[in-house]
């Protein structure tokens, strides 16, 4: 019996008997150097050679530990139940002495790496006998089956020739440690081989192991030069536009495996049956040519997403066969998936040799080296591109300003991708555009988007479209605002904390409103001509008014025509190939002077950002014919008004246009100012074309109600940057 102890416990020795019979060297026989089996039980255990004669059958072994700690090894005497006996054609050829196992002690010791050579001797089998099991006793720790003996003529004497680059390993085993790389186009000889998809070999006077899978072709021929995908990457020439990219469609299961350079084993052994299973798998994976690991906390995903494809096992087990064998691969990309099946049986009884056994049936789905790597085969995601740069940012930060949320922001994060985004309004839009940062670097180009924000009802406060880490779109992320930090929720509820790094103080960039509703303005002709306050369109690097017949989610561009700085006015005009009418005005404007005590309402939109973007009224009188101060171009009214009303209209009850909103007494309470409307007929006189304006008040007469539903159509936000 062969017993493996190890070195701190030698308590249990067993029963030993050193044998101190010396085999004899015959000079007639035959001699077989690193005879193929089948099947074995020990790795650590190889046949170096048969030796026969008419007398006796010698079998010379290398036992060469490959597990970290040492042990001692030993053999049971001949005639015990222990004993080693060759075993063909139901006959057994017993055990007669053993030579080199066995020290004073009875045993000998096995160190890590260290070979130790011995020898047994059984009696003679028949010249015949081509093919044997040797089997130890009742143990059963170093059997082998199907031992094929060729005559020694034709022993180390086949070579074979490397198809692509090959591993030559020290022993047998998934994890042993490679000897060499050898070059692809160099030749091996063939020591014995193949067993379970391995061949021994010498190369260059180094023996070891080898896969098989090293001497075939490539799935994929070297003349193939079909590319699955061709991407235009090219980005916008316009940096208001998003350009689309589609991804890759799914390739062949042999175009994937050449755009790939790892695998990741994504599934566990649940018992310790399964072991076997598992590390054939790694073993014919990495014969295939990837670079194999398990999914582990410690797995770290390659810079390009792709470049891996995801794998796993499944079967039904039973203690003596794995069977319904099925073999999985998944792009973690976007979820493609192949699948491979075997209808055939993995034996994985006492006897058999469960990992060999299930690798043959790994071999049998998919038989090939995978083929070399060729990014143009590689699976690619898909993009939304800008052609937004940090540096064109800042450029536009500069020259346009940027409102008071806009900039540039940086994860703060020592746990996540340290993200670096811009954020960015576009065509009324706001969006987080990718810098840099990302862990997938091979994934993202700069200037890509990776988050639509969406208003809510809440000032600062947006729901988000967020572009994951695999291109897909999440729409569970939240983002606020407050100062200098951008808060990002994401789907799981997990916060992280963005901090603003441009525009900085120090970087001299003009504050624009991040609110787009910065006045109000109303139409006095059909064409588009429209009136605020200078206040509010001056300094303005583009002008849009927002609400027109009544559709408040859109944007018309229009220019100022002419303005007032003394009297705080001025006329816009919409210039927007898409519009086309305001409609007929349905009020008129009263030039002569309004009593005090007469009853007003003011239109407007004032504090959008927590108001909203309905019309607001507030009604009141004329307090006094003067305003601040006593300026005798303006009215002081009572009906109360706020940031954003300025450029609104005052309406007397009758429906006519009295005067124009422009500003509050902040110390008083209900005091509020508008321009008188004769000044805005001076001011339209001073028009190069003065427009005829509306004579006929149609709101006359009518409840405040109606008169309201009917003019609010005609009252504007006017948005500024």
């Amino acid at each position: 019996m062969a017993h493996l102890k190890n070195n701190i416990n030698m308590n249990r020795i067993g029963l030993i008997l050193l044998l101190t019979v010396t085999f004899a060297l015959h000079a007639v026989g035959q001699t077989y150097n690193y005879p193929t089996c089948s099947s074995q039980t020990d790795k650590n255990l190889v046949i170096s050679s048969v030796e026969r004669s008419d007398y006796s059958t010698t079998i010379k072994f290398e036992y060469t530990r490959t597990e970290s700690r040492g042990i001692y090894i030993f053999l049971s005497p001949p005639n015990t139940q222990g004993a080693y006996f060759i075993k063909s054609n139901d006959k057994k050829y017993k055990l007669k002495s053993t030579n080199g196992i066995g020290n004073k002690d009875g045993v000998t010791a096995a160190y890590p790496n260290k070979k130790v050579s011995f020898s047994a001797t059984f009696e003679a089998i028949p010249k015949s006998i081509t093919k044997f099991d040797l089997i130890e006793g009742n143990s059963g720790s170093w059997n082998f089956y199907g031992i094929t003996l060729s005559t020694a003529s034709n022993q180390i004497t086949e070579t074979k020739t490397l198809k692509s680059d090959g591993k030559l390993k020290e022993t047998e085993h998934v994890l042993s440690d490679v000897i060499t790389i050898i070059p692809k186009g160099k030749q091996v000889k063939v020591i014995s081989g193949p067993n379970g998809g391995v061949y021994k070999v010498n190369y260059n006077g180094k023996i070891g192991f080898i896969n098989e899978i090293y001497f075939q072709s490539s799935g994929i021929s070297s003349n193939t030069t079909t590319k699955t995908y061709k991407p235009n990457n090219s980005k916008p020439a316009n940096c208001e536009d998003i350009k689309y990219i589609s991804g890759s469609s799914k390739p062949s299961f042999k175009n994937m495996l050449a755009g790939v350079k790892y695998a990741v084993i994504i599934n566990r052994p649940k018992i310790n049956g399964h072991v076997p299973a598992f590390n054939a798998l790694f073993e014919y994976l990495e014969a295939m040519g990837f670079q194999v690991e398990y999914m582990s906390e410690n797995y770290v995903q390659p810079k390009h997403l792709c470049d891996e494809v995801w794998t796993y096992i499944s079967f039904d087990y039973d203690l003596q066969k794995f069977s319904n064998i099925k073999w999985h691969f998944i792009s973690p990309c976007n979820g493609y998936t192949w699948d491979l099946s075997s209808y055939k049986i993995a034996r994985a009884g006492l006897y058999d040799n469960p990992k060999s056994n299930f690798y043959k049936v790994l071999r049998d789905m998919y038989q090939y080296q995978k083929p070399t790597y060729n990014k143009y085969y590689r699976i690619e995601l898909p993009k939304r591109k800008t052609c937004w740069s940090e540096y064109k940012i800042k450029q536009d930060f500069q020259s346009n300003g940027a409102d008071r949320i806009e900039g540039i922001y940086e994860n703060s994060s020592n746990i996540q991708a340290k993200y670096r985004v811009a954020l960015k309004k576009i065509k009324e839009k706001y969006y987080l555009i990718y810098l840099s940062g990302a862990n997938n670097t091979g994934n993202w180009e700069e200037g890509e988007i990776k988050a639509t924000l969406i208003p809510t009802a809440t000032p600062l406060f947006f729901k988000a479209k967020w572009i994951m880490a695999n291109k897909s779109e999440n729409d569970e992320f939240y983002i606020s605002f407050e100062q200098g930090m951008m808060n990002v929720i994401d789907s799981d509820k997990e916060k992280s904390m963005y901090i603003k790094m441009y525009p900085t103080s120090s970087d001299n960039i003009s504050s624009v409103t991040g609110i787009p509703a910065s006045g109000t303005g109303f139409a006095i002709t059909s064409n588009g001509l429209i009136i605020t306050n200078n206040h509010v369109i001056e300094g303005a690097k583009k002008i849009k008014v927002r609400g027109v017949n009544g559709d408040f989610s859109r944007t018309y561009t229009a220019k100022l025509i002419i303005k007032d700085q003394h009297n705080d006015l001025a006329i816009i005009k919409i210039d927007d190939y898409s519009f086309s009418s305001l409609g007929e005005i349905p009020y008129t404007i009263k030039t002569s002077t309004s009593s005090v005590g007469e009853n007003i309402f003011v239109l407007g939109y004032p504090l959008r950002a927590t108001m909203g973007d309905e019309v607001k009224l507030t009604n009141g009188i004329v307090s006094s014919k003067t305003g601040y101060q006593g300026d005798v171009t303006s009215y002081q009214v009572s009906a109360p008004v706020q940031p954003g009303n300025s450029g609104g209209p005052l309406f007397n009850n009758k429906g006519q246009l009295i005067g124009i909103i422009n500003a509050k007494h902040t110390g008083a309470e209900n005091a509020s100012y508008a321009v008188k409307s004769s000044y805005l007929t001076n001011l339209i006189d001073l028009l190069d074309y003065p427009p005829t304006l509306q004579n006929v008040n149609t709101v006359t007469g009518k409840p405040l109600t109606k008169q309201v539903q009917i003019i609010k159509r005609f009252v504007y936000i006017i948005e500024v940057n």
